[in-house]
């Protein structure tokens, strides 16, 4: 049967109702956001993807929250204490300290990504500690990185 009877009649109403509302909610996506076809059925938005037409011009971005592999090695060959050293505690804090310098130039544009926020505080607090074992090995090691890296007033 293509029409609901008389008895179906609220259920139908019901149906256009959704319909309805379905359509304005639609409407205002576009209105707010542009393109109505980044959202699914469900309302929820379908994010950056391969499947988006922004894709392209996102994967290939100029900027990285992440450190590249030519800055981490340079990072290595400024700060190593001598050849083939990448785990002493200069390395290590000043590839933190470039990890936590693009995250935090990122949250200025992203200031509700609490998940990225939750890593940036791991990795102050792991810079912390290994710049409280550097000074308790050796203050003046301690004050020439900090000096070095700029990161105390």
């Amino acid at each position: 049967m293509l029409w609901p009877s008389l008895s179906d009649t609220g259920r139908a109403f019901s149906l256009l109702f959704s319909a309805l509302s379905l359509y304005t909610r639609a409407c205002r996506r576009w209105i707010r956001f542009g393109d109505p076809f980044r959202f699914d059925r469900a309302g929820r938005h379908l994010g950056i993807g391969p499947g988006n037409k922004d894709y392209e011009t996102y994967k290939y971005k100029e900027y990285t929250m992440s450190i590249t592999q030519e800055a981490k090695e340079a990072l290595i060959k400024e700060y190593a204490t001598k050849e083939g050293d990448t785990g002493s505690p200069e390395v290590q804090v000043a590839i933190l300290t470039s990890r936590i310098k693009t995250l935090t130039e990122h949250f200025k544009s992203h200031k509700k990504d609490n998940h990225s926020r939750r890593g940036l505080l791991t990795m102050v607090a792991t810079r912390r500690k290994l710049l409280d074992y550097t000074r308790s090995k050796d203050e003046e090691r301690y004050k020439s990185l900090i000096k070095r890296l700029d990161i105390r007033r």
